[in-house]
């Protein structure tokens, strides 16, 4: 799902999530959370078309690869360490929104398609902002932020170690597109 340069609407999109699950955290009213869902469903058909994008380019790389191992083979091993670690890091987010959505909805709840998918506009308990805060705060300050921001940072050091220095823009965009420092 990654690939060297992220474009905005990419970056769009992860923010987004991460912000759908601060502000289901936080005490917000449901009209706002209701406007997320509408957000929502734009950004996962873009979500799709991205992936089918990032599959023909994954092709290119297994193509390049076939034709000239000494070459393209570094740059293929590169692009699936990547691909691996995105896929690691979006499926950890999933995970964290269906545990959030089931334990507001309940363990059957509505939102969660069979297949796993999220339906945001089924979500019920949208107003019971406590919920996410349990999951992502814990009791004893044990919950699932920390490791998430220590997912997102080594996925953002590992990304910068493959840009070499003389590409500032794009170490730029990684390092704002995966910023998890806390606001001043």
């Amino acid at each position: 799902m990654a690939h060297g340069k992220e474009t905005p609407r990419q970056k769009m999109i992860g923010m987004m999530y991460l912000v759908l699950t601060a502000l289901l955290a936080l005490n917000v009213s449901k009209d706002v959370l209701n406007a997320f869902a509408l957000v929502d469903e734009g950004l996962s058909k873009t979500n799709v078309n991205f992936y089918e994008k990032n599959a023909v380019i994954y092709d290119q790389f297994e193509r390049a690869a076939a034709e000239n191992p000494v070459k393209a083979g570094p740059w293929l091993e590169k692009a699936n360490q990547v691909k691996q670690l995105a896929n690691d890091l979006y499926n950890k987010m999933q995970d964290l929104k269906i545990k959030i959505i089931q334990l507001g909805d309940g363990k059957d709840a509505p939102a969660i398609g069979k297949d796993g998918e999220i339906y945001t506009d089924k979500i019920q308990a949208k107003d019971n902002t406590d919920k996410p805060a349990q999951i992502m705060v814990g009791t004893n300050n044990n919950g699932e932020a920390k490791p998430l921001k220590a997912q997102i940072d080594n996925f953002r050091n590992i990304l910068l170690g493959m840009v070499k220095d003389d590409a500032p823009n794009v170490r730029a965009a990684i390092e704002k597109a995966l910023d998890t420092k806390d606001p001043p």
